[in-house]
């Protein structure tokens, strides 16, 4: 699902971006190179939250959990000391 809506959110600014490469080339103004370079921004922050967001799964999925039998822990320690 992650995957689809990065698609989605993606496509939006490189569309905008191709034709902000058109509309600059044919009029030269700087309108547009403004227009793109708030477009690029937008792209970058979005692919920076989807590596955010991939890391984040890793390190969820990387983390083992295991029960301890606490009552067994503190007997196995308390066994070490003389009382």
């Amino acid at each position: 699902m992650l995957l689809a809506n990065a698609s989605h959110e993606l496509r939006t600014p490189l569309s905008r971006i191709r034709l902000g490469i058109e509309l600059f080339e044919q009029s030269g103004d700087p309108k547009y190179k403004a227009e793109l370079e708030r477009n690029i921004t937008e792209l970058d922050e979005l692919i920076d939250e989807i590596l955010l967001t991939s890391r984040l799964d890793a390190t969820r999925d990387s983390q083992m959990t295991e029960r301890i039998d606490l009552l067994a822990l503190v007997a196995e320690e308390a066994a070490r000391y003389e009382i």
